[in-house]
């Protein structure tokens, strides 16, 4: 699923609600609902199973126990620019949650890397044991 389907999907299936948004505005802030709140149901998100397991345990704590992704904008006193902002930020969460892990390569340190460690690691004891009080034999 490209960036682009997943926009237009987010486009037909999410739902905004409008709330009044806190902070500096002045009357502004008291009369206009600006804040955006998008529910994106992420039951009916047209991937195979395995991806869909993926995006849930991706995005954790912001899905709720109606496997809604819940996101918040109040950045800008316009509700227009407020709402491109949301959709934006929840098409990029979803292609970032969809996206498969790299796998990781086991590595070895190679033998000079061993070397070079525990030539430091006998160096450094040296200097230590340079600074104990020597033996009173």
């Amino acid at each position: 699923m490209t960036v682009d389907e997943i926009s237009d999907w987010v486009q037909i299936n999410a739902t905004c609600d409008f709330a009044r948004a806190g902070g500096p505005g002045g009357q502004n802030v008291n009369k206009v609902n600006t804040k955006v709140v998008m529910r994106v149901p992420l039951d009916h998100l047209p991937v195979p199973d395995d991806v869909r397991d993926r995006v849930f345990l991706r995005l954790g704590s912001r899905v709720t126990n109606t496997n809604e992704l819940v996101l918040h904008e109040s950045g800008t006193r316009s509700q227009s620019v407020n709402r491109s902002v949301v959709h934006e930020r929840a098409v990029a969460m979803i292609a970032a949650a969809m996206a498969r892990p790299k796998p990781r390569k086991k590595t070895r340190p190679t033998r000079a890397a061993k070397e070079r460690r525990l030539d430091e690691k006998r160096r450094r004891s040296a200097v230590k044991n340079y600074r104990s009080r020597p033996d009173s034999d």
